[in-house]
This record gives structure tokens, sequence and C-alpha cells, in this order.
């Protein structure tokens, strides 16, 4: 016989049902907004600029955003919150990537995102060369590891040709001034600089999302996504009692669908507005039309739930533990 779950921990179909209430707004929302913005992928993609190469990866970092959205739908229909803000911290950053293109020397910004990702795939390809120092390392590593003596060592005898032919897209014309900036700052046994921070930009995240002003969402909101991202913290597992005490589990519960989708909702909204602004600027008071008569109100909704939470938890899913 299947194993059954201990329903204190988990009860799938008693967390949907307590959830309905948001589920039943949120997830049309969120349904509505990625649908909109798979055409709106397609439309910036055969716009006139959106044909050229430098539009890599903005449509790249848009489509990202659009599928982590979509995933975080799927957990909330199902009333799985907290696992939802990993996908979120994800789509935040993004976001900020984005943005970050979108605001000025958008070429140049755009090459320096994919010269980035060049030289991370030769970096990768670099540990199956036996006289690489980095694949000498990764062969010390291979064998030590725990993981590494179940299989055999990948073969090694492709590695070369694929750098070489990873190294020739360096060479076209719209890569060359930040390959060239990039030779300057890469140190001998240093982590490869992020992108972002050529031509005296933000250094990291932390200081993109200030750069950007939106440094109090990185303190409040993506601090406590990376430490629930590194396990470094339990509050998304801790129900706190009306006695002030605190348990853990259930692993489901309603306490951050609101804000989680939400926060989901704004996040796919101002990326798909950037990528209009960029790629389809005439669009922009259709986009706006739309948001007004399909999503406004059920964003409105969402608001409203958020602000009586305490007691709807309260009469809802305090009763029903």
């Amino acid at each position: 016989m299947p194993t059954q779950s201990f329903e204190p921990i988990l009860n799938r179909d008693m967390a949907i049902a307590i959830a309905k209430q948001v589920i039943d707004i949120a997830s049309p929302a969120l349904q509505e907004a990625v649908n909109y913005s798979t055409n709106l992928y397609v439309r910036c993609q055969s716009s006139k600029k959106g044909t050229k190469e430098e539009a890599l990866p903005l449509l790249a970092l848009y489509l990202h955003v659009i599928q982590a959205i979509d995933s975080i739908e799927v957990l909330i229909s199902q009333s799985c919150g907290a696992p939802a803000n990993l996908i979120l911290r994800s789509a935040f950053e993004a976001k900020l990537l984005i943005e970050y293109i979108c605001e000025k020397k958008s070429n140049q910004r755009a090459a320096a995102w994919a010269v980035k990702y060049i030289f991370d795939q030769i970096e990768y390809f670099k540990n199956y060369i036996p006289s690489d120092p980095k694949g000498v390392q990764f062969r010390e590593t291979w064998k030590e590891d725990i993981f590494g003596q179940l299989i055999g060592l990948p073969s090694s005898s492709d590695a070369p040709a694929v750098i070489d032919s990873i190294r020739e897209k360096l060479k076209k014309p719209i890569y060359a001034e930040v390959y060239a900036d990039y030779l300057q700052k890469i140190k001998p046994n240093r982590k490869i600089p992020e992108w972002y921070s050529l031509y005296e930009g933000p250094k990291n995240i932390w200081e993109l999302s200030h750069y950007l002003k939106h440094g109090t969402e990185y303190e409040i909101l993506y601090r406590s996504w990376s430490k629930q991202s590194h396990a470094h913290d339990t509050h998304h597992l801790t129900l706190l009692l009306k006695d002030g005490t605190s348990i853990l589990g259930p692993i489901r519960n309603p306490l951050q669908l609101v804000s989680i989708s939400t926060g989901a909702l704004c996040i796919l909204l101002e990326s798909s507005l950037l990528m209009l602004k960029m790629y389809r600027s005439d669009e922009v008071s259709n986009f706006r039309e739309w948001h007004r008569k399909e999503i406004l109100d059920k964003q409105l909704r969402l608001g409203r739930l958020s602000m009586s939470g305490a007691e709807w938890f309260e009469k809802t899913f305090m009763k029903k533990k």
C-alpha cells in the first residue's frame, strides 16, 4: 500500500481548500499575466531591435522571468507558498538585470552580459582539459568526491575544440570593446567579475539593487529569500501560535501566498513594461489598458486580502490546523 503523508505536516487537499480564497484570485491573475507576456515576448523578438544579436540578453532574461512566474503560479495553485520564494528571488534578480540594461548604454551592457556568458562557458569546459590548472583541480576533486566515485570521468577529447568554437564568438565586433575591458579586469586565479561591474558599474547584486533604487526590496525581501535559499532560516517552516509559542510545520500553509502572488505579479508586470518601452514603445498605452481591464481588480483584491490576512488566517488555518 502506498505511503500516506502525516497530515499534521502535509495535508494537500486541506492546504488547497484553506487557501482557496487566495488561489481563486492569484492563480487566474498570474496565468493572465504570463499569457500576455508570452505574446509580448514574441512581439519583442520580431521587432526591428529584437531581431539583432544585441537583443539576445534582454530576451533571454525576460523569458527567464516569464518561466519563473509561470512556475510560481503552479506552486500557488497547490498552496505551496514558501518554496515559491526561491523562484521569486531568481525572478527579482533577472528583473534587476533587465532594468539595468534598459536604463542606458543598452547595447554595451547587453554585450557585457553576453561576454560574461561566453567566459563562463569557457571556464566550465576547462574542467575537462587535463593540462589546464582547472582541469587538474577538477580531477583531484573528482577522485575524492562521493559522486565522482560512482560514475566515470567525462571524456575530455572534445573540450579544446569546444573552447575554440566558443572563443570565436568573442571576435565579433559587437563584443570587442567589452572583451578588451574584461581582459583588463580578469586576474589570475580570481573569479571573473560580474558583467554589470564593467565601466565602474555596481560590483554585486546589493550595489545593483541600490543603484536602481530597489534597496528596500533587497533589504526586506531579497535577504530573507537568500536565507531560505541557503537553508539559513526556519521562518518559512515555523507556525506562530496564538499563545506566542511556535512549532515547526506544516510545510504547506497560506501565510505567504498573498505577498508572493503580489510580488510575482509586480516583477512580471515591471519586466513587461521595460521590454515594451525598449522594443514596442507604441504599445505602452495598450499595455496599460490591458492591465486596467484584466489585472488591476485582482491586484486590488489581493491587496485587501493582505490587509485582512491576520483575521482571515485566524478564522481558517488556525481553526483547521
